[in-house]
């Protein structure tokens, strides 16, 4: 007898789909064709590889988001030197991006734990108001107090 899958493993293998797709489009779209990887990387790809790690790191706070560089192989295609070219700025672009990638889910884990906390000390701060106007001692009304 088969079980059935979890809806939960769906959607995580949908989210990983959607976000890779969507990685793969920005940096086909924002990374330049042409730019030197010798004697050291241009300066431009490898902040927004960082950038493009860190946002989707923020968003989705997984640790599945360090291999969306992977769809650079696809995504990049430099002229006149294939997938040699799509390999060697996936080797060069990788470490910029995972590092964005690390940073945005740790700081999308610390804002988590931040509205969590907020929201938590309002529902107390509520409660505790909740408490205090029950608990309050009714007056008559009309009655005057000396």
């Amino acid at each position: 007898m088969q079980r059935p899958r979890s809806k939960t493993l769906i959607r995580q293998l949908r989210l990983a789909a959607v976000c890779s797709i969507a990685y793969g489009g920005a940096a086909a779209l924002f990374m330049p064709g042409v730019w030197p990887l010798m004697p050291f990387p241009a300066v431009g790809p490898v902040q927004i590889a960082a950038v493009l790690g860190f946002m989707f790191g923020l968003i989705t706070r997984r640790g599945w988001t360090l291999a969306l560089p992977l769809t650079v192989l696809v995504a990049l295609d430099p002229p006149q030197s294939g997938i040699a070219g799509a390999f060697i700025a996936l080797l060069i672009i990788w470490p910029f991006s995972a590092a964005g990638s690390v940073v945005g889910i740790g700081v999308g884990r610390v804002l988590q734990r931040q509205m969590l906390r907020r929201t938590l000390r309002a529902a107390q701060r509520r409660e505790r108001v909740k408490k205090q106007r029950s608990s309050a001692p009714v007056s008559a009304p009309g009655a005057a107090s000396l």
